[in-house]
């Protein structure tokens, strides 16, 4: 028996290319249910992003969630970059999605998906500044609120969430930032990241490996963006319009199907789901939902909080 696997017949290659929590399972399922379509979703396309991946699995620090999660799709991020890097070999057309949500649900959501680990940081950014610590629905709803605080002090540290984006924060909060220790430090400097990814992801990502920046592309309809290189299509779609920005794409490329947009990853179920909506929509909360916005995220049409 031959263990060669047959050649599919792929007449359109997608990568839905974002920074997490923006339905692109939705996209890639649907997507994939078309005959002739393939597509693929990514968060990592290029050899730097790709050698941070490496360097963060072999770093003894990193908890063993991450470590797994990480690991697993190593692999499927290389296979991805290699399809883009081969788009003007293969000869099968290729169209990349990027979406973007607003930043400040973004990251409820973000903390909301890995509750359980991000409690086990929270848990010990807690003991290490002399906290009490309670039950787990408390060090969720207390630590939170806490890394709320952090949070708006490092944004003060360089004015606004602009000139921390623009510049070296590793340095600038070490010796600027309050901190225990320098894990205390590390598990704070976690949390950015993920808070700033919104922020910092298309230049760092999308217009780093593409080439292609978000101010230089045309409208598409109401719903998003586009650009039209000499391989193939870029899009950028919101994910508050999902639904009528992927049938905008699919007109646009002529490839309209009766398919509708299926729902993914969708639900109020998670652990913790009260106490993280609950801290979101403290005073805490809501004094960093009024920082959380910058010149990226403004341009894409999601302003400052208005109260």
């Amino acid at each position: 028996m031959s263990l060669i696997k047959p050649e599919r017949d792929i007449r359109h290659r997608f990568i839905v290319y974002q920074y997490g929590k923006v339905g692109s399972t939705s996209v890639t399922e649907t997507l994939n249910q078309v005959k002739g379509f393939e597509a693929h979703q990514t968060h990592f396309m290029g050899e730097e992003p790709l050698r941070e991946i490496f360097d963060r699995l072999l770093d003894p620090n990193t908890q063993p969630y991450f470590f797994e999660h990480a690991s697993g799709q190593l692999a499927e991020n290389l296979s991805v970059y290699r399809y883009y890097l081969r788009r003007e070999i293969d000869g099968t057309p290729l169209t990349i999605l990027g979406l973007t949500r607003e930043p400040f649900d973004w990251f409820r959501s973000a903390i909301a998906q890995d509750a359980i680990e991000h409690l086990n940081l929270l848990t010990e950014m807690l003991q290490r500044i002399g906290e009490p610590v309670g039950s787990e629905s408390e060090n969720m709803s207390r630590g939170l609120r806490l890394l709320f605080r952090r949070l708006i002090e490092a944004v003060a540290v360089f004015g606004d969430l602009d000139q921390m984006c623009a510049g070296a924060r590793y340095p600038v909060l070490r010796a600027g930032l309050e901190h225990v220790d320098a894990e205390d430090f590390r598990v704070f400097m976690y949390f950015l990241n993920i808070f700033l990814r919104p922020h910092v992801w298309f230049d760092k990502h999308f217009t780093s490996v593409l080439g292609v920046s978000i101010r230089q592309m045309s409208a598409l309809r109401e719903d998003g963006l586009f650009s039209s290189l000499a391989w193939g299509k870029v899009f950028l779609l919101k994910y508050e319009t999902l639904a009528s920005g992927f049938d905008a794409v699919l007109d646009e490329l002529g490839l309209q199907t009766p398919l509708p947009l299926l729902r993914r990853n969708v639900g109020n179920s998670k652990p913790f789901a009260n106490e993280i909506a609950q801290a979101f929509a403290s005073e805490e909360g809501r004094a960093l939902k009024r920082l959380c916005h910058s010149s990226d995220t403004r341009f894409l049409g999601y302003p400052p909080l208005q109260e």
